[in-house]
């Protein structure tokens, strides 16, 4: 019997159950949860940007192991990484997933469009942060940041 999470072997009585998956411990069992509906959101964000072009047959098998195989050799990478790269290469850089360069997958272009992903995401945080510094600084208003994980929706 093994973790779901992390792969040890577990002894039968000192796991922690939910449902019919065992774990190390409360605290695995919560990142694999954690982690699971991130992949789920991930393979819902594609399926809608497959739907969105008419396209009703994926070939989920070959996605996940893509995806599988991006975060094995990019370790630093999870699947809100994708997700966002993704959303930044459809809504911000107009990327046609579906060219010739894409060869067949929408997320070939992903490590392409990585740092640039990234780069948008830091210059937008720091542009609000200079407003917000710009607004305190002339004014007697006090702004209070306050960040929430939001779904991206296509």
């Amino acid at each position: 019997m093994q973790c779901k999470y992390c792969g040890k072997t577990l002894v039968k009585d000192a796991c922690y159950k939910e449902g019919k998956n065992k774990f190390c411990s409360e605290l695995e069992c919560i990142k694999w949860n954690t982690e699971n509906k991130a992949r789920q959101s991930l393979l819902a964000y594609i399926k809608g940007i497959y739907e969105m072009q008419g396209i009703n047959q994926i070939n989920w098998a070959m996605l996940t192991s893509q995806i599988k195989n991006m975060l094995d050799v990019n370790k630093d990478w999870n699947y809100s990484t994708i997700k966002y790269t993704l959303w930044y290469m459809c809504e911000i850089a107009h990327v046609n997933l579906f060219s010739d360069k894409a060869k067949g997958s929408v997320l070939s272009l992903i490590p392409f469009y990585l740092d640039e992903a990234k780069d948008y995401y830091i210059h937008g945080k720091s542009l609000v942060n200079q407003q917000i510094e710009d607004v305190s600084s002339h004014t007697n208003i006090h702004v209070t940041v306050q960040t929430h994980k939001k779904e991206i929706d296509l």
